[in-house]
Parts: structure tokens; C-alpha cells; sequence
């Protein structure tokens, strides 16, 4: 569903195609997405080109909703243990009724797991609805991600039972100081289609967007997993110029110091370059258009390695998981498809060159494979400390 995402986008969206606030309520009253009420007619007489008035009177639209307080009713479930209660919950508000048994040996799955996750703790339930026994499998990231996940696969149950109704999100923003996310269940179709007029950021809660399914490991991390393995085993160190540097160990950080870490090893990186390109000056068995390949293959490699520890370093799981999705590392055709367009392309004949080209072509943006960050043509070599905290 390609809508807007920001109440503020959504606000001068409405300014700029003169949409009133009597024309959004009485299109969502007639799709009978929401109700008739007082409560609604009553902000009318708000101006919302003012920030407040419009943020009280967004947040009242599906103020006759049933609703699941995510931030108040997931965390108390997650701190009891009882996650199956809040999916009972939330499928609720479709209308929905299931019931939780101890175990089947035929059911339906609700997503796909693999052998090797990077995540293990995960808990398994078993519930019926329509005489069909189902499986839930859920990830704890101990983040908010957990309950997103969990509205996700109340989605895929519905869609599986042919329900009409579909999990949105929903937030009360009265206090701008803060907000509160609220599932929603609505018609879907009809919400679709009275939503390309409005604009609505009421976003569905996909499994695309909001799933987890561990990754399998050894797939992600394939270009340098053995690399990355002995690294672990060993100590999380490397040996630079005849210098231990110290890596950050696996779950010991949030992404953004991950990131602050990942650019101080700049220098550690360039000197490991260096030290390639100067092997390489000195192998009289290759071609010299061998040994410019052979750097940006190295190079790719350094690249991946790095991302790798990164992103291993990152406490939230569900992070790592999803940019390994978003941002695989690069493959084989990837490195062969860069080296060839750079070196043909700049008629790059050195291995000097050859290194300034791939300082850019290959480190520029390394920050956007670790966090979710709308800055770009970042050069990783040349960026200040300052620059770095502000990505």
C-alpha cells in the first residue's frame, strides 16, 4: 500500500490538494472505516494548518476503534512470558477467536524458518481455529520489534482464514511529546481504496515490513564467513602492520555506535589496502591487469568483512537480520561487475589509481549497510568524528 508515511507529509499533502477536514471524515464515515460521532464532527471547527490542531484532530479519527496499546499491553505480556495472549489480542479486533493447545503434529505454519538461525531464542505455540491447528513461532529480540513481528503473523493468519480484516497501525499523537502505537483491524480493500485519495499514515503491518524470520547464517555471511568464524574463535582481533586491533565483540552494541566504531577502522583499513597493493606491486606472476582486478576483489572483501563484524556487533538481531536482507553483502558478481566497469570505464592502467578509484567506488556509503539513514555520498576515508555522530 503506497501511501505517505509522515503526519507532517500527510498534513501538507491535504494544504496542497485543498482536501478539508469535512471531506476526510465523511469519506472515511461513507467506507464505514470509521463511525459517526460527535467526537469526530467536533474537530472540525479546528484550523489543522496549525501543528497542534492538526495532530489532535488526527489522532481522534479512529478514536471509536477497538484498539491494542502496543507500548503498554506488549510489554506487560513479554515481561509475563505470555506472548500467545497478546496475539489472542490482537486477533480480537478482526472478531477472531482461537485457541491455544499444547501440541500437533499437523498444522500450518505461520512463516518459514531455516536450520541455522542468527537468532535462537524462540518460543513455539500451538493454537486451533476451525477445526485447522496452526504454529506460531516467535523471535525475542527484546525490542519493540518482537510486537510488530507478532501483528505481522496475526496478518498472515488472516489472510490464510480469507479474513477481510488486515492489522494496521495506528498512532495517538494528542501529546507530541511522545507517541503511543495502536493496532488497528480494518476492512482492507475498502481501506485501500478510500486511502489513494487520503493519504492516511496508517500503514499495514506486513510481513515484508515488520516480520522476522531468522536468517540463515552461514548463507548471509558467505563471502567472508570463514574469515569471520576465526575471528570470533580467536579473540575478535586482527593484526594490522604487526598491531592487534581490537574488535567489537557479537552483541555488544547498538547500531550506532557500531557504525561510530566502523569508521575509526578507517585507517586500519587503508593500511590494509596499502599492504595489498604493495604485495601486489611486487608479484611478478601476475598481469598487470590481474593485479588491479585482484585489489578490488580484495577490497570487496575487506568491505564485506567489516560489514559482517559490524553488523555482529549489533545487540538487536532484528536489525541485523533486516539489513542483511535490504543490504546483502556483495557477492562475486557484484566485485567482478564493479572491477570491470571502474577499471575499463576510468582506463585505470596502476595500482595507485586503482586505489583512489576503489576508496570511492567501493567505501562511499559502507555507513547505510549498518544503519537505516537517508545521508549518502559519505565518503568513508575523508568523513569527520563530528560528521560520523550526525549520520
Amino acid at each position: 500500500m503506497d501511501t505517505l508515511t509522515d503526519w507532517k507529509e500527510v498534513q501538507e499533502y491535504w494544504q496542497k490538494n485543498k482536501i478539508t477536514q469535512e471531506y476526510i471524515v465523511q469519506s472515511l464515515i461513507e467506507a464505514n472505516i470509521i463511525k459517526d460521532s460527535e467526537l469526530i464532527w467536533s474537530r472540525l471547527d479546528k484550523d489543522y494548518t496549525n501543528d497542534d490542531d492538526f495532530y489532535r484532530f488526527s489522532s481522534k479519527l479512529f478514536s471509536d476503534y477497538d484498539y491494542v496499546d502496543f507500548y503498554h499491553k506488549y510489554w506487560r505480556y513479554a515481561d509475563e512470558e505470555n506472548l500467545f495472549t497478546f496475539f489472542q489480542d490482537l486477533l480480537s479486533l478482526a472478531d477472531i477467536k482461537i485457541e491455544q493447545i499444547d501440541n500437533s503434529t499437523d498444522y500450518i505454519q505461520l512463516q518459514k524458518t531455516v536450520k541455522q538461525p542468527i537468532y535462537q531464542d524462540s518460543e513455539s505455540y500451538f493454537f486451533t481455529h476451525n477445526d485447522k491447528h496452526y504454529q506460531l513461532v516467535t523471535y525475542h529480540c527484546y525490542s519493540d520489534y518482537d510486537g510488530y513481528n507478532l501483528a505481522s503473523l496475526a496478518n498472515i493468519f488472516l489472510e490464510i482464514i480469507n479474513s477481510p480484516k488486515r492489522l494496521f497501525i495506528a498512532y495517538d499523537q494528542i501529546y507530541r511529546a511522545g507517541e503511543d502505537v495502536l493496532f488497528i483491524a480494518l476492512d482492507y480493500q475498502t481501506f485501500l481504496e478510500v486511502n489513494k485519495k487520503l493519504q492516511l499514515p496508517v500503514p499495514l503491518v506486513s510481513w515484508e515490513e515488520y516480520g522476522f524470520a531468522p536468517l540463515d547464517y552461514l548463507e548471509v555471511t558467505l563471502p567472508v564467513h570463514d574469515k569471520l568464524q576465526k575471528i570470533m574463535n580467536n579473540g575478535y582481533y586482527l593484526t594490522v602492520n604487526n598491531q592487534k586491533v581490537t574488535l567489537l565483540e557479537e552483541g555488544s552494541v547498538l547500531s550506532r555506535e557500531a557504525n561510530t566504531w566502523l569508521f575509526k577502522q578507517a585507517p586500519h583499513l587503508l593500511a590494509m589496502l596499502e599492504e595489498e597493493k604493495l604485495r601486489l606491486i611486487d608479484d611478478d606472476k601476475l598481469s598487470e591487469h590481474s593485479k588491479l582486478t585482484s585489489l578490488w576483489t580484495y577490497a570487496i572483501e575487506l568491505r564485506n568483512l567489516f560489514v559482517a563484524i559490524t553488523r555482529n556487533a549489533i545487540y538487536d538481531k532484528y536489525r541485523v537480520n533486516s539489513l542483511y536482507i535490504k543490504c546483502p553483502l556483495w557477492n562475486e558478481q557484484k566485485s567482478n561487475q564493479l572491477s570491470e566497469e571502474y577499471i575499463a570505464k576510468m582506463n585505470i592502467v596502476d595500482l595507485d589509481t586503482c586505489l583512489e578509484v576503489i576508496k570511492e567506488a567501493v567505501f562511499t556509503d559502507i555507513h547505510l549497510d549498518i544503519l537505516y539513514c537517508s545521508k549518502s555520498n559519505i565518503s568513508f576515508f575523508e568523513i569527520t568524528d563530528t560528521e560520523v555522530l550526525n549520520l
